[in-house]
């Protein structure tokens, strides 16, 4: 098993040439740019941040790959002939965007929008792969889901974004935390930043009613903010005030009709323990990359323990994820992407929001990046690498200058919080936000391999079939969930 995990590990190596970088600033750009991003709310206007693609008038169609997700991050034509798609704020941030870099350089901007979410994967590669290596009228620029890219640069088929001319990530406009995540030497194949809404629509978050924490304790928000504040909203706190929030249920009620203080919009939500914990799921060991020891540590143990207290005591954490139970009044707390206050919670209205815990008071808050959102490459076969790096380059500016201010401040700050505090703690939720390769890298490890879902899978029931511990052997996972079980039991 473990052998399998490093030749896939250094089918990744081979891929990125040397190794992963410990930090974005210690590796030398192609075109020399040494500045220090600038906190500013409008970075084009900042000397050293300044936006440099030159006005062009290149006459031409450029054409856009993406998938549909919950919240996209291009419209297509009719979309933006829609009266309904065109009352949305976000799709007119979008717009102004798309509107800016077409007009900088002088192009039609064309989009095909296509299934490619986590249960069509498969088809959004073979889309891509067919058209580079097979031929076809190419594409210029694709935003895919998250998970997708490792597949298609372990193929061969995206260009390493640092040598492609105007694509500068030293500018502010891109995540830091993302080039950081993906960049293995001096090669990156895929990134993401200001250009994508669904970026700040994926951040993972702790989301609760407020009506019913005041109904069912004495907890104030005042309090949960002080907590977030004075470093003290860890797990083990967060568990302590669901002790503290009271539930009733009737005996033998079906889950599905029991009130947890506790839930979660989907399964996936537990990876958020793991990873804002500070935990690793690859490392650098003598140079190559390695599955983290983190997964076997005394740390994992010890916050395996505590999820799993909270998951069998009946009340305080309910694994069966879904936004409905929340919605339902089932849940006093969910752990959520922040896409579900635009989509499925949309008509609550009385929501309170804070970062996700804590392990330790030392540690520093740290939002996972849900899996839907989109990352950004130019497939082998564009038309011109240049002009493509220059449509990049502009639509990352062009959404610090719509997306950023539009969604992020007006929305999530204004509109989704209910008072200072809770837009405060908006920035303390982006600010934190961090993704992993072993998360991204999620299509090469099947089986029972993925690093991504260990710890998910070991809270979890074990579902895997002897017909697969035959193929495989038994998988990582499942020793590794035996193994900590043996520490509750």
């Amino acid at each position: 098993m473990r052998r399998m995990i490093s030749l896939i590990l250094a089918l990744l190596m081979a891929a990125g040439a040397l190794a992963l970088v410990a930090c974005k600033k210690e590796q030398p750009k192609p075109n020399d740019s040494t500045t220090t991003p600038a906190d500013t709310s409008d970075p084009g206007t900042d000397q050293e941040q300044a936006f440099d693609v030159p006005t062009m008038n290149l006459g031409r169609r450029m054409k856009i790959l993406t998938f549909n997700g919950v919240v996209t991050d291009f419209l297509t034509d009719s979309e933006k002939k829609s009266e309904t798609a065109m009352e949305d704020n976000v799709n007119q941030a979008i717009v102004k965007r798309d509107y800016y870099a077409a007009e900088h350089l002088g192009i039609e901007l064309q989009v095909e929008r296509i299934e490619g979410q986590f249960g069509a994967m498969n088809e959004f590669i073979a889309t891509v792969a067919n058209n580079v290596f097979e031929g076809g009228e190419p594409y210029d620029l694709v935003a895919a889901y998250s998970l997708i890219p490792v597949a298609l640069m372990i193929r061969g088929a995206m260009k390493n974004l640092n040598e492609v001319p105007h694509v500068d990530f030293d500018k502010s406009w891109w995540s830091d935390f993302v080039y950081e995540a993906v960049t293995l030497g001096d090669q990156t194949y895929f990134m993401t930043g200001e250009l994508s809404a669904s970026l700040l629509y994926n951040m993972q978050v702790v989301l609760y009613n407020r009506s019913l924490l005041a109904a069912q304790s004495a907890i104030t928000d005042a309090q949960l903010y002080e907590m977030v504040d004075n470093n003290e909203w860890t797990v083990d706190r967060f568990f302590e005030v669901a002790e503290a929030v009271t539930v009733t249920n009737v005996d033998g009620t079906e889950d599905k009709k029991r009130q947890y203080v506790i839930g979660l919009s989907d399964n996936n939500q537990l990876d958020s323990f793991y990873i804002a914990s500070g935990m690793h799921l690859f490392r650098m060991e003598n140079g190559s990359l390695t599955v983290s020891a983190d997964l076997k540590s005394e740390k994992v143990t010890s916050l395996f323990e505590t999820v799993m207290r909270a998951v069998n005591d009946g009340t305080t954490l309910r694994i069966n994820g879904s936004p409905s139970y929340f919605k339902d009044g089932l849940e006093v707390f969910t752990v959520a992407c922040v896409k579900y206050v635009k989509t499925d919670y949309k008509d609550m209205k009385d929501l309170g929001l804070l970062p996700f815990p804590k392990y330790d008071a030392r540690d520093s808050y740290h939002t996972l990046l849900g899996s839907e959102h989109a990352q950004y490459f130019i497939p082998d076969n564009a038309a011109s690498t240049e002009e493509s790096g220059a449509l990049l380059e502009t639509l990352a500016y062009a959404g610090s200058v719509e997306i950023t201010p539009a969604v992020y401040e007006k929305i999530m700050k204004k509109q989704y919080s209910k008072d200072p505090d809770s837009s405060r703690m908006f920035d303390i939720i982006r600010a934190g936000t961090i993704t992993e390769l072993g998360i991204l890298s999620y299509t090469q490890f099947t089986g029972g391999l993925e690093p991504a879902s260990m710890f998910r899978n070991g809270v979890l029931p074990e579902q895997t079939s002897n017909a697969t511990y035959l193929f495989w052997g038994m998988p990582e996972y499942v020793r590794i969930r035996r193994a900590l079980r043996e520490t509750v039991t």
